[in-house]
């Protein structure tokens, strides 16, 4: 905010500057954020190119070498889904126990005197 009010001596409508501002910051923290789901997803997304490669090659169920990795890499795949599964779990629990806390300070706080 410093360094916006230090830019914003030359214009005309501050107003507008400082919209202008915010939106340029929600636009970083949304590319910010598509990044960090890239990276989470690419895991999972070169395991499944890599099924889907093995799954194209010719006769490949009758090559066993073949289905043992596409068996093995179903296990890496489920095995993503499940610690994801296990965040999303843990990440849900968190915000219920800050719930509760936020809610019970204020109905068992003692009473105030005035």
């Amino acid at each position: 905010l410093d360094r916006f009010l230090d830019k914003s001596s030359g214009f005309h409508n501050l107003g507008k500057a400082y919209d202008t501002l915010v939106t340029d910051i929600r636009q970083q923290l949304k590319l910010f954020h598509e990044e960090q789901l890239d990276k989470q997803r690419l895991p999972l997304k070169k395991l499944a190119l890599e099924i889907a490669g093995l799954l194209n090659v010719p006769n490949m169920r009758q090559d066993p070498v073949l289905v043992d990795r596409v068996r093995d890499l179903q296990r890496q795949i489920h095995a993503l889904h499940d610690q994801r599964k296990q965040f999303a779990q843990e990440q849900a629990f968190q915000l219920q126990l800050y719930k509760a806390e936020r809610s019970s300070r204020f109905h068992f706080a003692s009473p105030m005197l005035l």
